[in-house]
């Protein structure tokens, strides 16, 4: 996936995501206290990651995630499509 949709989806949903660093976005959903939910590309560092999480999850903060709503996509559109 291109854009990390079901991460988005969960943290609106108040669920800690544990990812891996890979590409596709998910470091720029990931910012601040939920960082702690990515983990380094094996096997080992997701298992700790995701233990991690769930044992001390992040607050999620609902604000942070505003530029993903769709207003605020469909707004960016616009501009882009104005420019």
């Amino acid at each position: 996936e291109g854009f990390g949709n079901v991460v988005v989806e969960a943290l609106l949903l108040d669920t800690p995501v544990a990812s891996t660093r890979c590409p596709g976005g998910v470091t720029e959903i990931l910012t601040g206290e939920l960082s702690r939910g990515l983990a380094d590309l094996n096997s080992p560092a997701l298992a700790q990651t995701m233990q991690s999480i769930y044992h001390s999850p992040p607050a999620i903060d609902a604000a942070a995630l505003e530029k993903f709503s769709v207003a605020s996509i469909c707004q960016q559109y616009r501009q882009l499509r104005s420019a």
